[in-house]
């Protein structure tokens, strides 16, 4: 029975260790065993074999029992950005030069089969002294006041749910990629992270090798407060929503890919109220009130083609591309003059840049009037995030490492309507991704 009982200890010891020691300490713990008697050359030998051969199938599958499950599944992510930019309008004498740098780390955690939890963190800093907040339109922090330290803030922090490959549901500050379709920044700026719940739904339609999908949300854009209650910005007594719904298509055929949707917008108590981190453009009165409401429907679509022409040097053809979305503000009132806007581009090679020596072009052209959509979320790049501009915009990036890329932007933009002053920008990145 002391011989058993030994035998299970030990045995007990060599799985708590593998995970502790190294295989040499492993060896050292079997050999004073047998010393001590409990376990002969031969049981000794089997013992060790056994577990290590237990291990190896372990870390094939990649398990490690020493870790707990939460631990195993958790997934890191990131990327750091330095940036040079040079900005000059028309009528200024001196033009801006910046140097500014991005940091975003994220994790996600996969709970169980059908709960994940994400959440992340980005620099920033705000738009204007007067406003207390970090701008929602830029993780970028610039160099500034004798280098000073930037601040870093949460970016995002969600639970989803998905209980099948079909159904996804969002709640807290999400990423909303998945949970709204757009192909470029003409009313939605890429760093705004909406705060809210979200739901997608995807289903085949049975033709080919095509999808019919379906998005909607609603995001809280300020809170709710009685009356009753003091506050020194009195549109916050109001809370501000946005509700709306998405349904599209989406489907690949031989060398070509292509989706399409319809986009409403509900926007719950604009008018009468002013916005914070308004890049300027919609109609106000004296108080800075704005004077209509922005309910809005929108499209998108975009066509693209791989390897065209048999796959051309340089990987020219590997996909071309065109893209468009298109905003009309229906509230009552708004003069048609103010009321919509469109942006259509083109893309030249990779659709994602990552691997080494991928690479892909862009150009877009932007029209956006005034009162078309809300000018706190458009692009910031773009004439300062204003409405009532037209824009030209070009870019391309080169990996040259996997995950390290090299990029730049230029933006030629300028009023539609009023006093014109045309400005250039132009952005040249080193991009590390993690």
């Amino acid at each position: 029975m002391r011989k058993k009982i030994g035998v299970i200890m030990a045995m007990f010891l060599c799985f708590l260790a593998i995970y502790k020691a190294e295989a040499g300490e492993i060896d050292l713990l079997v050999n004073k065993l047998v010393e001590k008697g409990v376990l002969n050359p031969t049981e000794a030998q089997i013992l060790v074999d056994e577990t290590q051969a237990d291990v190896a199938k372990q870390n094939a599958q990649g398990i490690n029992t020493s870790l707990p499950s939460w631990v195993q599944n958790l997934q890191l992510k990131g990327d750091a950005r330095v940036r040079y930019q040079w900005q000059k309008k028309d009528t200024d004498s001196t033009s801006r030069n910046r140097g500014r740098v991005r940091f975003r780390l994220g994790l996600a955690d996969q709970i169980n089969s059908k709960w994940l939890m994400e959440a992340g963190m980005a620099t920033g800093e705000s738009r204007s002294s007067n406003l207390t907040g970090n701008d929602p339109r830029s993780t970028n922090a610039s160099f500034l006041n004798f280098f000073e330290r930037p601040e870093i803030r949460l970016d995002y922090a969600d639970i989803k749910y998905k209980p099948n490959s079909n159904f996804s549901l969002v709640a807290g500050k999400f990423v909303p990629t998945d949970y709204l379709y757009k192909t470029s920044e003409l009313v939605w700026d890429d760093d705004i992270n909406p705060a809210g719940a979200s739901l997608a739904y995807v289903h085949p339609t049975g033709i080919g090798d095509s999808d019919v999908f379906f998005n909607t949300g609603a995001w809280v854009l300020d809170e709710y407060r009685n009356k009753g209650i003091v506050s020194s910005d009195n549109t916050n007594a109001f809370g501000q929503w946005l509700q709306y719904g998405q349904l599209g298509l989406k489907g690949t055929h031989g060398k070509f890919d292509g989706k399409v949707a319809g986009t409403y917008y509900n926007f719950n108590k604009f008018k009468g109220h002013n916005l914070d981190f308004s890049g300027g453009g919609n109609t106000k009165d004296g108080s800075s009130n704005l004077v209509y409401d922005y309910d809005a429907v929108g499209a998108s679509g975009e066509l693209g083609v791989a390897n065209l022409f048999g796959g051309l040097p340089f990987h020219i053809d590997e996909r071309i591309g065109i893209f468009g979305d298109y905003i009309r503000n229906i509230s009552a009132l708004v003069p048609a003059k103010n009321r919509d806007g469109f942006q259509v581009g083109m893309i030249v090679g990779s659709k994602t840049v990552s691997e080494k020596k991928s690479w892909n072009f862009r150009y877009m052209y932007a029209r956006l009037k005034s009162d078309a959509f809300p000018d706190c979320f458009t692009d910031s790049d773009r004439y300062s995030g204003a409405t009532n501009i037209w824009a030209h915009k070009f870019s391309v990036n080169y990996a040259i490492a996997k995950n390290v890329i090299l990029g730049s932007n230029w933006y030629q933009s300028d009023t539609i309507k009023g006093v014109h002053n045309t400005e250039n920008l132009l952005q040249a990145d080193l991009l590390v991704k993690f």
